[in-house]
């Protein structure tokens, strides 16, 4: 039995997916003969994680910690396993995994991002903040109270955590250069600079609040800096309109650069440290001058004449899901049924912003051609610049609502994404948004009432 578990051990250390099939294999073998061997539990608990196979890795797991509950490493493994769909039952298990062992790094780890996750983030930082003076390379730790930062008024140390994280795995390094690494630009040094997104698209509009402010600093100094934007490549039309002074590619997503050779860059900017960059010059009122992005004049119109015979009443959008990972898309899901108070608003054309397939309230106008998934980002963004409205859940209509100028009024859980969170009031980057906070443990239905109230008292 010890020799097949070594080897069992071995297969897992190798990290590959051939690995962890041969892992489970042997683990297997083990279990058919000694149904109760904790250390095979945990093996094959590990491999079967590892394959996204987290429901029967939790059997296990749980089997494993019953078996010998004076091992961190079960409790902490038993904790990953959870921590997508039970986050608050995964930092209970973390600190059954501490009492085990204090010391315990990847618990220590693994509880501050699961605290995050649900609200704890006092404890959070105070746990990553230790834990960043202690091992300064492990490039999780900043990246992870950087996310928490952003929950407080402390974005200057936020964006700090943020620069200092690079090489997570969660962070996606673009290198513009066949024979070196693209140098970082320091927002100082002079030539051809690139800036590039890294994360999800309503991210990469966010950041892109930066940009004129950031071509606007770099005139004031003599325009000795040309820019280069690399976005995501359903951006590329909206963006080489909004920016015309930068040169524009929407290659984020392609492995092999396809450019001329004369574009290559002196150094490479990441957009939401620019961002960083820039929130931290500029006084916020700033940003609230006017938008962002430029949306096609073309295709508003076609939009605005379109919804226009729908009725003469405001044109309000709406999304009610949101979120790319499941504990997420649960906090940021709205059942349709509960939104009858929104497309009930007396006189208006309630229009549906979702970008996925699904149910939707009874009298809203289904315009999913122009929103789902993978669209063109400029055809979304005339959509949202023709309405008077938008009423929705955190997600990419947000950020775009922001970037065109359209009024937004967002209904956020009790654990919003970070600029919905309370210390951002009501979203200071926009200029006319309102936030509705629904309780933690409560229900949707009285924040749906009041912000359908709050629109129909503004109409009358």
């Amino acid at each position: 039995m010890n020799k097949l578990l070594e080897q069992a051990r071995r297969a897992l250390e190798a990290n590959t997916k051939q690995g962890d099939a041969d892992a489970l294999a042997t683990c297997d073998d083990v279990l058919q003969h000694d149904l109760n061997n904790p250390h095979a539990m945990f093996m094959a608990g590990t491999a079967l994680y590892r394959m996204k196979q987290h429901g029967l890795a939790a059997i296990l797991f749980n089997t494993a910690s019953q078996l010998n509950p004076n091992v961190a490493a079960i409790w902490n493994n038993y904790a990953i396993s959870l921590r997508e769909y039970h986050p608050k039952d995964a930092i209970h298990l973390l600190r059954k995994a501490l009492e085990c062992d204090p010391q315990h790094y990847e618990a220590q780890k693994n509880l501050a991002a699961c605290l995050g996750r649900v609200g704890g983030r006092d404890e959070a930082i105070a746990i990553n903040t230790k834990l960043m003076a202690e091992n300064p390379d492990d490039h999780d730790i900043p990246y992870n109270l950087a996310l928490d930062l952003l929950h407080t008024d402390d974005w200057a140390r936020a964006f700090d955590c943020y620069r200092h994280s690079e090489g997570n795995a969660q962070r996606h390094v673009r290198n513009y250069h066949a024979d070196k690494q693209t140098p970082r630009w320091d927002c100082h040094a002079p030539g051809k600079i690139i800036i590039y997104g890294e994360q999800g698209v309503g991210d990469e509009i966010l950041a892109a609040a930066s940009y004129r402010l950031l071509n606007h600093w770099n005139e004031q100094d003599g325009g000795a800096r040309e820019f280069i934007i690399e976005c995501d490549p359903r951006l590329e039309g909206i963006f080489k309109r909004s920016f015309p002074w930068a040169a524009v590619y929407g290659t984020r997503n392609k492995g092999e650069l396809e450019w001329p050779t004369e574009e290559e860059p002196d150094a490479a900017l990441i957009a939401m440290a620019a961002f960083g960059e820039m929130s931290g010059a500029f006084d916020p009122d700033m940003w609230k001058e006017e938008p962002w992005l430029t949306p096609d004049p073309v295709l508003v119109k076609m939009f605005t004449d379109l919804l226009a015979r729908h009725g003469d009443g405001k044109k309000i959008g709406l999304s009610w899901s949101g979120g790319a990972k499941d504990w997420d898309r649960m906090e940021r899901t709205i059942p349709v049924e509960e939104l009858g108070p929104i497309t009930a608003i007396p006189d208006a054309v309630v229009v549906s912003l979702e970008y996925s397939d699904g149910p939707k309230p009874e009298g809203v106008l289904d315009l999913s051609w122009a929103t789902r998934k993978g669209v063109d980002l400029d055809v979304t963004a005339a959509l949202i610049a023709s309405l008077d409205m938008v009423v929705s859940v955190p997600q990419t209509v947000c950020d775009i609502a922001g970037a065109v100028g359209t009024p937004l009024r967002a209904l956020v859980s009790h654990n919003p994404p970070w600029r919905f969170a309370e210390a951002a009031g009501d979203a200071w980057i926009w200029e006319d948004v309102k936030t509705y906070r629904k309780k933690e443990g409560g229900n949707w239905m009285p924040v749906i009432a009041t912000c359908a109230r709050d629109i129909r008292e503004g109409l009358a």
